[in-house]
């Protein structure tokens, strides 16, 4: 039960540190402000699929998936 415990709180760990490398990434690039950064990528189809653990998409680079929110973005 505690490996569990431990486990989960790694993958919180994990995706708020992929959402603010993200989020300050958009900041850079888009020249937008904090509040609309984080507007799109919270509302966005990859944090949905970010935040399902089932994709396992949180052990990916973040880079990785900062690329497929410009791809999605660019849509």
């Amino acid at each position: 039960m505690q490996y569990l415990k431990r486990n989960q709180h790694n993958i919180v760990f994990n995706l708020e540190d992929i959402g603010e490398k993200i989020v300050e990434k958009l900041i850079i690039d888009y020249g937008i402000s904090e509040k609309k950064a984080s507007e799109l990528f919270f509302s966005s189809e990859t944090f949905g699929k970010l935040a399902d653990i089932s994709t396992e998409l949180y052990e990916k680079p973040w880079q990785e998936i900062y690329e497929l929110l410009k791809e999605e973005l660019a849509k």
